[in-house]
């Protein structure tokens, strides 16, 4: 970050400050040690520190308050923070923190190298000039979707970064929307006479400073400082050389300032000079007047037409800076990095395009029907001979090319973690029978397979190859780049995918879309953590996702994959990720990433016991995909709603779903999906007692994971055959299938994962009288649940802890658990859970006889589960101490039916104590 000059303060403008406290280097803020001070501002002072616990610089602003009104300016201060954070964009300057000590209050944000945009434009031409004024309008549009407003805009306020990127700084100014009242739609022309301080007009406008200014309008100088908001009517926040109308006025400024602000700037780089005559009073005036100088830059009918719409007097004439950029863009289109110039094409793809062209019908006309094809992007051959590439071109590549052809409606572009999982490996080319395999089992029309090679030059060039299940080549091209470096990929990707369009849909008129740009890193970094998430290494990956969702927070994906990541190595942390990637998403117009994110919100939520915002998630996510029409997505979402019923003791409601999904992915012949659906619905056939059939999905589940690589759901599988085993009565093999799901858990860092097998291998002790051992792989699966916040978990381990100390001897601490359990259960409204807790508690009561308060329990057990095997247990003793050893069998006999479907644990015991009744 370059030196801030400091800002002059002269007259009665602006209330002398008190001297600062200026902080030695080595000086620590919260864990923040400062390195240098960068520069002096009108709010505070700006360092260079260190972040010891991130390992990186940032800059450190500490608040200056005026002597008269420190109170406002801290408030200023802490709004700066407060909006700054709200953003998360490339063209706007992060925010990291907020922190106080005894040296003040200080925001802890993004440190940059790089030039202020009025000295960063000196050695740029018109076209540079116009792309970072693009940049200022894209930064201040995410700004303005959120309801903040700058106010303060002006050349020292924008960085150009040491890549070429410009980026806003200092909302010092910024102001919520909803704070003001709108301002008025055509306000009066101001009189000739209106007051004005003139000590303002003695000053040369280049020394007015950002501060508070008297304006044009009426003073409000007699009103309460303290029952006025901060920013009031007759006063304006900005500088004077690009303030608007309607701040001049003394009016509220709203997001119509910014983008007059950025059209006296953008007037400035073009002409050189204001675009209002005079200086300081008849300045304002012109301003106000909306008096403008002839443009003495050459400029096309649109650029002109552009200035008109940012200058115009009423805030309700102006473009909105959303539309500022978009026009930008289309005046810079006709040289832009996509157009013709630099483009290499291979003489067979310009042959197959004029071709197609002339038909009209595109390359795979007859495999669309009422449905679009399926298409499988293959991850990218290295024949470069540099095995460091090979995340990219396993993922980067591969998911920019979907990305490029998922805007064809004639296309279905197949997840690539459905095809990874089906073809992991990338070091050989693949055969025409594996490619019909792999179509085959995703459902898929077509596949596009592509190789990388270097150029003699040193460039790159990716031939690829458009097949269809009989192995006949649809179309085929090759493009380079004669650049060739890593980040020259994408622009290599993108055009393969603009040539796969025309050729898919050569009729269709496609508008341009808005590419957010992705930093070179960023992208090698998602792509590192993709693969090692992938092989199950979920600790590796984790710095390099957290690496690329911090340099690119508005890439979805990455931002998202981080969250997954944190989620399952049991991170808190994990929840904040995904809600960043479900805005994200929303904020820059990325559908199918908004659908990914709250998906996973809607998983996260189902572990975490909240069921109705797991529903809610899962809900929104699928009428996101209706109306994408993406059947992909919305059979994952029928899955995940399944499960979810399950989890809430739904099953109708879950084979509803379970079997809408089963139809789409039968459908589009997705036999991967279509196997996961089977996995839940063996659930459903494990809850009835059919365990045979459960038995046969869950190996089939566990072949397909073994095949594919994937460790977790590997383990998932051998989990879910445990329980199966339990249900057959085959404890031993039941006790080997868990041991070897928490081993492979353990192997990946999955912690969180780990509570479920540890559970199970903790009833599985219990069954067979071993209740040390039991106890402590309760405790342990106990301790997990509270630190990762699982109540459905934790309220079920209570239960079976309760059930051991009650059959260890020791009713006390059984009823503590039971309670504990049945605490958990009356949040969750799970009547089910909660009949077995009461039913426990009673038979802690009942000793010699049953007692009037286990006699009550029992009674309100049954009203709210009469078909709780634990239930119908607890009564059979109560009936027996009684005496009524006839209606005790009964009740008995009743559990033992009952928990050969719902709690085949308990059936040997139950057998043995029949045998004893």
């Amino acid at each position: 970050m370059t030196e801030l000059p400091p800002e002059p303060v002269s007259g009665p403008t602006l209330p002398a400050a008190p001297s600062p406290e200026i902080l030695d280097p080595g000086r620590v803020i919260a864990r923040f040690r400062i390195r240098k001070l960068a520069g002096m501002g009108g709010m505070g002072e700006v360092y260079q520190a260190w972040d010891p616990l991130l390992e990186r610089y940032l800059a450190l602003k500490a608040v200056r308050p005026s002597r008269q009104a420190p109170e406002e300016n801290l408030e200023r201060f802490r709004r700066e923070a407060l909006a700054l954070a709200q953003l998360s964009h490339p063209h706007v300057c992060q925010v990291y923190d907020l922190v106080t000590s005894e040296a003040g209050t200080f925001i802890a944000m993004e440190w940059m190298e790089g030039e202020t945009l009025d000295v960063a434009v000196k050695h740029r031409d018109r076209r540079e000039r116009l792309r970072l004024v693009q940049e200022v309008a894209e930064g201040l549009a995410a700004a303005h979707a959120k309801d903040l407003v700058h106010r303060d805009l002006k050349p020292s306020n924008i960085m150009v970064s040491a890549d070429g990127h410009a980026k806003i700084l200092d909302f010092g100014l910024a102001r919520h929307l909803a704070e003001s009242s709108a301002p008025p739609a055509d306000p009066p022309t101001p009189r000739a006479s209106s007051s004005i301080d003139c000590s303002h007009t003695a000053l040369r406008e280049g020394e007015l400073p950002t501060g508070l200014l008297r304006t044009l309008g009426e003073s409000s100088s007699n009103s309460s400082r303290l029952s006025e908001p901060l920013t009031q009517q007759g006063f304006f926040m900005g500088s004077p050389r690009y303030a608007s109308p309607e701040q001049i006025r003394g009016n509220l400024a709203g997001a119509p300032s910014d983008v007059f602000a950025l059209g006296i700037l953008l007037w400035e780089l073009l002409a050189q000079e204001h675009p209002f005559p005079g200086e300081g009073q008849t300045r304002f005036e012109a301003v106000v007047a909306n008096r403008r100088k002839p443009l003495k830059a050459k400029a096309s009918r649109r650029l002109r037409a552009l200035l008109d719409g940012m200058l115009a007097m009423r805030p309700k004439d102006r473009l909105k800076a959303t539309e500022v950029a978009q026009e930008i863009r289309k005046i810079l289109r006709p040289l832009g990095p996509m157009g013709v110039a630099g483009r290499s094409v291979a003489f067979t793809v310009i042959l197959g395009l004029l071709g197609y062209l002339l038909l009209g019908r595109g390359v795979v006309a007859d495999l669309v029907g009422p449905h679009p094809a399926g298409i499988v992007v293959l991850p990218v051959l290295n024949c470069t001979g540099d095995p460091a590439l090979l995340p990219e071109l396993r993922w980067v590549i591969p998911d920019l090319l979907g990305s490029g052809l998922q805007s064809s409606p004639k296309l279905r572009v197949l997840s690539m973690e459905a095809v990874i999982a089906q073809r992991p490996s990338q070091e050989t080319p693949i055969s025409r029978e594996e490619t019909q395999r792999l179509q085959n089992r995703l459902g898929a029309e077509l596949c596009l397979v592509s190789e990388l090679h270097r150029t003699p030059q040193g460039g790159w060039l990716l031939i690829f190859r458009l097949l269809d299940r009989n192995g006949k080549v649809r179309f085929q091209g090759r493009d380079t780049q004669e650049k060739g470096g890593v980040p020259d990929l994408q622009p290599l990707a993108r055009q393969v995918a603009q040539d796969l369009l025309r050729a898919v849909d050569p009729l269709r008129k496609r508008p341009r879309e808005e590419e957010l740009q992705i930093p070179p890193t960023a992208f090698a970094d998602y792509a590192r953590g993709k693969e090692l998430m992938a092989r199950g290494n979920f600790k590796e990956a984790l710095a390099p996702l957290r690496a690329a969702a911090e340099s690119a927070p508005h890439f979805v994906g990455a931002v998202v994959q981080y969250g997954i990541c944190l989620q399952k190595l049991g991170d808190p942390a994990c929840d904040m990720a995904i809600q960043w990637g479900r805005w994200a998403g929303r904020a820059f117009g990325n559908r199918r990433g908004e659908i990914k994110a709250l998906t996973q919100l809607g998983l996260l939520r189902m572990e975490q016991g909240r069921w109705d915002e797991s529903q809610a998630a899962f809900a929104e996510a699928l009428g996101i995909s209706r109306a994408l029409g993406d059947e992909d997505f919305q059979s994952a979402i029928l899955n995940n709603q399944g499960f979810l019923a399950l989890e809430r003791k739904r099953p109708q409601i879950a084979e509803q779903c379970l079997g809408q999904a089963l139809i789409l992915e039968r459908r589009l012949g997705n036999r991967a999906d279509e196997i996961l659906t089977l996995n839940n619905l063996a659930v459903i056939a494990k809850e009835r007692g059919d365990f045979e059939i459960a038995e046969q999905h869950y190996l089939q589940v566990l072949s397909g994971a073994q095949r594919m690589g994937d460790r977790w759901a590997e383990s998932m599988a051998l989990n879910n055959l445990g329980d199966v085993a339990i249900g057959k009565g085959a404890f031993p093999k039941a006790e080997t299938y868990f041991q070897n799901s928490l081993r492979i858990k353990r192997e990946i860092g999955h912690r969180a994962g780990t509570l479920i097998p540890l559970a199970n291998l903790g009833i599985l002790g219990r069954v067979q009288r071993k209740w040390e051992a039991s106890r402590a792989l309760f405790e342990e699966s106990l301790a997990l649940c509270q630190e990762f916040k699982r109540p459905p978990m934790e309220a079920m381990v209570h239960f079976q802890m309760g059930c051991l100390e009650l059959e260890a001897g020791k009713p006390e601490v059984a009823s503590r658990h039971f309670q504990g359990a049945a605490a958990l259960h009356l949040t969750l409204r799970d009547a089910t859970g909660l009949a077995q807790d009461l039913a426990g508690q009673a038979e802690t009561l009942m000793r010699v006889k049953p007692t009037p308060k286990a006699l009550a329990l029992l009674k309100e057990a049954r009203e709210k589960d009469a078909e709780n095997p634990f239930v119908n247990r607890a009564e059979s003793r109560a009936l027996a101490l009684q005496g009524l050893r006839s209606e005790a069998r009964r009740r008995l006999e009743k559990a033992l039916s009952l928990a050969t479907k719902g709690a085949p644990e308990e059936v040997p015991g139950l057998r043995e104590r029949l045998g004893k009744l």
